[in-house]
């Protein structure tokens, strides 16, 4: 899947895509973790929280996947998204996301 770079609320949209997969079925979609911001837009460490929802990451060729339908939902509340924060790495138009951490 390619695309995820367009959307606002990324985390929101890879734990519905995660919950659509059968047993076996296998998500694998293109990532990229620095879009993902605090409040105070700054990056933030996505790797725990990915860990924990049953992703793996690999930062290298900036994807994510994920087998099967359990996941644990991102305890991160959505504030918004930033539409000209520029091209990402592979030069096309990004959104950046913004998140409230909890805990």
């Amino acid at each position: 899947m390619h695309g995820l770079h367009y959307l606002g609320d990324k985390l929101s949209a890879i734990t519905r895509m995660a919950k659509w997969l059968k047993p076996d079925g296998l998500l694998v979609a293109n990532f990229e973790a620095a879009s993902i911001r605090d409040h105070n837009g700054k990056p933030v460490n996505l790797m725990p929280a990915l860990k924990a929802a049953g992703f793996t990451y690999d930062a290298r060729t900036k994807r994510i996947r994920k087998r099967g339908p359990e996941t644990t939902p991102f305890e991160w509340k959505y504030l918004g998204a930033d539409k000209n924060a520029g091209p990402n790495y592979t030069g096309q138009p990004a959104v950046r996301s913004y998140y409230q951490i909890q805990g």
